[in-house]
């Protein structure tokens, strides 16, 4: 990954602590959880109780179809 890929991530990691939060975030389908789309990585990540919790992040055509969270 390059620091320029990951100087993104962090900062859009850092947007999901806004109030709503700030990213193209999207609902995973038959998960648990979200994702967030920063340039070609997926951030997936869970919000419970104001708690943010980052499960992976992983290139786009690796991010999905592996995750079995409950």
């Amino acid at each position: 990954m390059s620091d320029k890929d990951r100087a993104q991530i962090m900062k859009g990691i850092y947007g999901l602590k806004e109030e709503p939060p700030i990213g193209d975030i999207v609902k995973m389908q038959g998960q648990n959880g979200f994702r967030l789309r920063v340039r070609g990585h997926r951030v997936m990540f869970d919000r419970t109780d104001g708690l943010l919790e980052v499960t992976g992040v992983e290139p786009r055509g690796q991010a999905y179809g592996k995750r079995t969270r409950r």
